[in-house]
């Protein structure tokens, strides 16, 4: 059923961003949370699955991209860092460099892939917690309308 899941969600996504780049955002994030809703509904079909998370995302698609927006700083900082590398072994590429320079230069890699690793992996995780709140936060407004 995942699988499925899968395969109409971005089958969905792709045929609008076919259309055009925009329709294939607004899809994006329209079934953006299609995943969570699956994991708490394991007995709803794929397309069940779409259809609610299409009412869930209903009016909160532009709140949902301003909070994807916040995160561009850190994962600035976090693609900047192997940049950085790259324009580094560049210029010691040009150099006739000495072993010392070379050493030093190996260590300043090792420890940027290190740290870049490092912040890959929190960054990851601190954005899929800030959606599982925000998806909560939509479906407790959601629910606070009905009632």
């Amino acid at each position: 059923e995942m699988m499925a899941l899968e395969i109409v969600h971005w089958a969905v996504v792709a045929f609008w961003t076919l259309l055009l780049i925009v329709p294939g955002i607004v899809a994006f994030y329209r079934y953006r949370y299609v995943w969570l809703l699956k994991a708490e509904n394991p007995d709803w079909s794929a397309v069940r699955c779409m259809r609610e998370c299409a009412a869930l995302t209903d009016g909160a698609k532009s709140r949902m991209f301003a909070f994807d927006c916040s995160y561009w700083g850190i994962v600035t900082v976090w693609l900047l860092i192997p940049l950085a590398m790259m324009v580094l072994i560049a210029v010691v590429g040009c150099l006739k460099a000495s072993v010392a320079l070379l050493a030093v230069v190996t260590l300043l890699l090792v420890s940027g892939y290190a740290v870049c690793l490092a912040l890959g992996v929190v960054t990851t995780y601190y954005i899929a917690a800030g959606q599982a709140l925000f998806y909560n936060q939509l479906k407790n407004e959601k629910k606070g309308q009905v009632k």
